[in-house]
């Protein structure tokens, strides 16, 4: 179950466990650390992942652009020098945990939650685990 959405962490969360839900917007791998920006209706956090949790790495490894996304991590400051000003999030990384990671392997979501700001609309990842049934 998702506990808040990507755009909204921030500093105040650190040290916490958080779940969270989205498309995979951006992914980076880094020479054995894998990075995903991860985006919902509320903005986009980062997500690392490293090698020595190995089923969320495999994960990881296989997610692209617009794979929908559950990701369950403990909040932690960015490195010195890695910080975005640009985002509410841009302070913080989620660092994934192993046993949480979760892919459907469809990106398409279904039209049935859609959520309308302005003249564009934005469909919002489903909460129910049934949605990533067939996770990776």
């Amino acid at each position: 179950m998702r506990t808040d959405y990507c755009g909204l962490i921030d500093k105040k969360f650190l040290g916490q466990t958080v779940t969270v839900k989205g498309w995979a917007h951006r992914r980076r791998d880094h020479g054995g650390v894998i990075f995903i920006d991860l985006r919902d209706r509320e903005g986009l956090v980062q997500v690392v992942i490293d090698p020595d949790t190995p089923e969320a790495f495999k994960t990881a490894d296989s997610t692209r652009n617009e794979y929908v996304l559950s990701v369950t991590g403990i909040v932690r400051e960015r490195p010195a020098g890695t910080t975005n000003s640009n985002l509410i999030s841009g302070e913080i990384e989620i660092r994934q945990r192993d046993r949480d990671s979760q892919q459907c392997r469809d990106p398409a979501v279904p039209d049935r939650r859609r959520k309308h700001f302005g003249k564009r609309a934005f469909a919002e990842p489903c909460d129910r685990p049934a949605s990533c049934a067939d996770a990776a």
